[in-house]
């Protein structure tokens, strides 16, 4: 597996430069930056103008939640991008709205409303989590069998997943799994839960343990069906340990934007209590390169306004790594039946090359600078290392280093 090395790199010149090697011709939808976008889930494919598809499908990851003849035309529109499909399996609403002939979560709903598949307080209401329209999925051995004798983890992995793999994606998002019960979820409800419906609460250890270990069958059938070709990510917040079974994370709301002086450090290198960073990923996973770093912001549809600073700095943060960049509205802060496409900012299209070299810390009095610089090829880079063709260097310091401002980053093409 591969490993990203901090260095200090110092550039020898020889007296006579190598040439070049050739251009690998890759295509540039495979190189720096890795943009990733979400299509709305408030807007269908079909009532999308054709400027909102074109810009969707200038994505290298286009995540999307459409049946298959939708997908098809995708993929002749770009046929570089990889193609995912998020959904979550342990939540579900209480009563579904249609579309379950291919949408996982409506399905997941309209089968969960008609077995009782819900997690219950000892009143026997289903648990809410958030946002409010959804509810946590009993998927524990205490969990009501379906005529056909299955239960939700059951249905999700044996039924619902086969249908997913045939659909032909690339990647497959599980934005929550967990092994463990988060209080977040229950929203106060951790010492009222009743797993088999007798009246009488659960242990709260108890519980985690059920849903542990139907966690780990569910992610053994769930990659033993859909094969080693196809990616799966899950929520960084939500899957605590580590598997084998999981190729990287999805990292929500990077960078958060209601924390103030952004935790850069924590973000990139630690690992906070509830959150889950980018060496955290490398650390476990081996690689950043299936691993989705996630930043919201509150720009709405139509051209993007310039990248602010706490973008340009999540952004610098992800071209340190391997991971996809991916900018996302945060739709349950818009006004009702305001259907936006995700900003798409002038830096998604820079060229910075197909091959990102080892980061370097420069060290400037106290502070450290990180850079990155970015080549055609790996050839390239071996033959003539200070002749790059893009670089990003990131400041996550309160002072101004070297002209990139204090919590920023700059990111650019070599020029011409």
């Amino acid at each position: 597996m591969r490993r990203m090395i901090l260095i200090l790199a110092v550039a020898t010149l020889a007296c006579q430069p190598r040439p070049i090697p050739p251009d690998p011709g890759l295509p540039w939808e495979s190189a720096y930056p890795r943009i990733a976008t979400y299509a709305p889930h408030n807007l269908r494919w079909a009532d999308m103008t054709e400027a909102q598809k074109a810009q969707l499908c200038r994505s290298g990851m286009i995540i999307i939640n459409e049946p298959p003849e939708v997908i098809a035309e995708i993929r002749e529109r770009n046929p570089e991008a990889l193609i995912a499909h998020s959904f979550m399996p342990q939540w579900s609403a209480l009563t579904s709205t249609g579309d379950t002939d291919w949408k996982p979560s409506e399905l997941i709903a309209h089968e969960a409303a008609r077995n009782g598949w819900f997690l219950y307080t000892v009143d026997q209401n289903p648990i809410a989590t958030w946002p409010p329209r959804w509810h946590i999925l009993n998927w524990t051995r205490h969990c009501p069998r379906s005529s056909d004798g299955l239960t939700a983890q059951d249905f999700v992995g044996r039924h619902l997943i086969p249908r997913l793999r045939a659909f032909d994606y690339d990647v497959i998002i599980l934005e929550v799994v967990a092994e463990t019960i988060w209080r977040g979820w229950l929203r106060g409800h951790q010492h009222e839960i009743d797993l088999d419906r007798d009246g009488r609460a659960d242990p709260i250890e108890e519980v985690n343990a059920e849903f542990a270990e139907a966690t780990r069958r569910f992610l053994v059938d769930f990659r033993q069906t859909v094969g080693p070709d196809v990616q799966i990510i899950v929520g960084g917040d939500s899957f605590a340990p580590a598997s084998p079974l999981v190729d990287g994370i999805l990292i929500e709301d990077a960078l958060h934007r209601n924390v103030p002086r952004w935790t850069w450090p924590h973000e990139f290198y630690q690992t906070p209590p509830g959150r889950r960073g980018l060496i955290w990923a490398r650390t476990f996973y081996g690689t950043e390169s299936h691993t989705i770093f996630e930043v919201l912001t509150n720009e709405t549809d139509g051209p993007a306004e310039p990248m602010n600073r706490r973008i340009r700095l999540a952004m610098g943060t992800a071209l340190l790594t391997d991971a996809w960049f991916c900018v996302r509205l945060p739709r349950w802060d818009l006004p009702p039946g305001q259907p936006p496409i995700d900003p798409w900012y002038e830096e998604f299209d820079l060229k910075l090359g197909r091959y990102g070299a080892p980061i370097e810390k420069i060290i400037i009095e106290a502070d450290t600078l990180y850079r990155r610089r970015f080549f055609s090829s790996e050839a390239h880079y071996q033959v003539r290392p200070t002749d790059w063709t893009g670089q990003v260097r990131v400041n996550p310091s309160g002072h101004e280093l070297a002209g990139v401002p204090p919590y920023d980053a700059e990111i650019r093409s070599a020029s011409p």
